[in-house]
């Protein structure tokens, strides 16, 4: 009985090892394409986006929906207030005087959060593309690129032309 948990066991590892070498080697930055890198950067900006605006909403609501900021809301004394200009982005969030939230951003640092990470995951994967594709890892890539350096399967000038009118006269 021992013998067969350690098998079990032991076969659970060997699963378990080859199940992740194999997911490496799906995920690898050099097999990805364009639509996978789009989907990276669709993730990043939606999760930046939740972790900027997500303190920003919770104060509004604290503001605007507390049992004591009901009769502020109404007597004009819970404000929210947002500005854009040389300086960056601002917003600030009070209640009854008290300040419950104020953040500002300045513009490069907004634009280097917004795109740096996206370009740097694009020159990576670019790079390592290249260097998968000449060392020939990269299944079909060097076959595409030599089939379309050579005329197949592209327009062929005037037997195109004459196969096309061909074509449409029969």
């Amino acid at each position: 009985m021992l013998a067969r948990v350690r098998h079990a066991a032991h076969l659970w590892r060997i699963t378990g090892y080859l199940l992740r070498v194999r997911l490496l080697m799906r995920i690898s930055l050099a097999r990805w394409k364009p639509g996978h890198l789009l989907a990276a950067w669709s993730v990043y900006w939606i999760g930046l986006a939740a972790a900027a605006l997500t303190p920003i909403a919770l104060a509004i609501h604290r503001a605007t929906q507390s049992g004591a900021a009901r009769g502020a809301v109404a007597a004009g004394k819970a404000t929210v207030s947002a500005s854009f200009g040389s300086a960056g982005i601002g917003v600030t969030v009070t209640r009854l005087g008290e300040t419950l939230l104020s953040r500002s951003v300045e513009l490069p640092a907004l634009f280097l959060w917004i795109a740096g990470p996206p370009l740097a995951l694009w020159g990576f994967w670019l790079w390592t593309r290249s260097r998968a594709m000449a060392r020939g890892e990269l299944a079909g890539a060097g076959a595409t690129r030599g089939a379309l350096e050579e005329g197949a399967g592209g327009y062929d000038g005037e037997r195109g032309r004459e196969h096309a009118r061909t074509n449409k006269s029969g």
